[in-house]
């Protein structure tokens, strides 16, 4: 226990005094406070802008004569800004759009809430951002050497020949360089949220704690395994030249290269109709339909005959259209899962999986948000035609004069769009997977070094 301490405490003291060390981590640190303190004030200006439009579109409602006006107008609703929307930014801006719904056009998603064009081009540098692309690397960077250097030096033949087992120095080399590197992680990470709740009026419930919590550890789980993925190269190579180039190409392929090619190879193996498509197959229907409604009407039929076939007509365009968005919606829900089984063979994709469903801008969150949106549009239909049969009511008691029944639409009859937010348990639940295949990734990346380095060759 002593020798294993004794190398720890040697391995971060090398690393602590090193001058890579003090660039890598004034980078990363300033990185990190910098990004959340940021992230942090434009949460406040999102729930500001949130605030201000609930208001505004509150105001055009009240001023609707009627619900001829609410059915053609419909509403516009937004979905609230996610606070832990600063440690993982995810699907964030994804669900933070305007959702317009009506009886005339259904649901249609606008623009997102707070657009910038330049967001669109670079990467939100959230803390999830930071772990995932540049602390992995870091790790990788501080761990490429720890055998090879060592025994390019001569120090490893020396502690083996000391009778130091191979087991101890492998632990001590993975512990120590561990330590040196999440120490300064989690004051940065410490740093910055204290900051961001001192400047900003940013506050957080048990939830949000519990959640960021998670997250935490999730980030130490995922930057031990590149940790471990480190070491593993440096086992297999005698040279430290050839560990860093080795390193470097395991990083690009795991944290740049899957997670982002996946997608597209996942879009080739399950493909979907494009929107033109679509648009086609709906013309095709309601051609058809109308086609069908025209030789109907060749036969001059009565009154009540034109209002069935037109009844027969709509319902018929409601369901071909229904089944085909299904459709549409199964190949989409096909290709999601099919990029994500793919993805998985990175602890990239694992992490970015585990961090987004913990802070509330996972994929998850993402379907029960699509969810909510169609039984929001459902319950918006029920209470215009609800209000509807109110207004003909009125109008059926009183007289021909339209201005004594078309009053001010009332505001509160309406329903709130207010989306259930998953709790901390069903997130953590969503989150099992990739936090299982984290542990695995680090198992497997330890052990296969281990294994190495009880038969690395000192002499060679």
């Amino acid at each position: 226990m002593s020798m294993l301490l004794f190398l720890v405490t040697k391995e971060i003291r090398h690393n602590v005094l090193t001058f890579r060390f003090a660039v890598i981590y004034v980078l990363f640190f300033v990185l990190t406070i910098v990004s959340m303190v940021m992230l942090s004030a434009n949460y406040q200006r999102q729930w500001e802008n949130y605030v201000r439009a609930r208001a505004s579109e509150r105001e055009s409602l009240g001023a609707m004569e009627g619900v001829r006006d609410l059915r053609m107008q419909g509403i516009n609703v937004q979905k609230q800004p996610s606070k832990l929307s600063l440690f993982a930014l995810g699907l964030d801006k994804e669900m933070s759009r305007t959702v317009s719904v009506s009886a005339q056009s259904g649901v249609e998603v606008g623009a997102g809430q707070y657009p910038n064009p330049i967001s669109a081009l670079f990467a939100t540098p959230d803390l999830a951002y930071v772990v995932n692309v540049v602390i992995s690397l870091l790790a990788l960077l501080l761990t490429f050497d720890a055998i090879s250097g060592e025994n390019e030096t001569g120090t490893l033949r020396l502690m083996l020949a000391n009778a130091v087992p191979r087991d101890v120095i492998l632990l001590g080399k993975w512990l120590g360089g561990y330590i040196a590197l999440v120490v300064p992680f989690l004051l940065a990470v410490g740093c910055g949220i204290l900051l961001s709740l001192t400047l900003t009026d940013l506050s957080l419930d048990a939830d949000s704690w519990m959640r960021m919590g998670a997250l935490l550890l999730v980030s130490l789980l995922y930057i031990s395994a590149f940790f471990a993925l480190g070491v593993l190269v440096s086992t297999f190579n005698h040279r430290s030249s050839t560990a860093l180039m080795v390193s470097l190409f395991l990083w690009v392929l795991m944290v740049l290269t899957i997670p982002n090619v996946v997608p597209i190879l996942a879009r080739q193996i399950a493909g979907i109709p494009s929107p033109g498509m679509l648009a086609g197959q709906r013309r095709a229907i309601e051609n058809e339909q109308w086609e069908r409604v025209r030789r109907l009407m060749a036969n001059n039929p009565s009154e009540e005959e034109r209002r069935r076939i037109f009844d027969e007509m709509r319902e018929t365009l409601t369901k071909e259209w229904k089944r085909t968005q299904d459709e549409y919606e199964n190949r989409i829900n096909e290709q999601i899962e099919l990029a994500q089984v793919l993805s998985r063979a990175s602890p990239s994709a694992s992490f970015v999986y585990a961090a987004t469903n913990l802070a509330g801008t996972g994929m998850s969150d993402f379907q029960s948000l699509s969810d909510y949106t169609k039984q929001y549009y459902a319950q918006f239909g029920d209470v215009v035609s609800e209000l509807a049969r109110e207004e003909d009511d009125r109008a059926s008691q009183t007289s021909a004069d339209q201005t004594v029944y078309a009053a001010a639409l009332d505001v509160d009859k309406l329903p709130e769009f207010v989306p259930e937010k998953s709790s901390f348990a069903r997130s953590l639940q969503h989150s099992m997977l990739d936090i299982c295949l984290l542990g695995m990734f680090n198992i497997a990346f330890f052990l296969v070094g281990y294994i190495k380095f009880m038969r690395y060759d000192v002499c060679a």
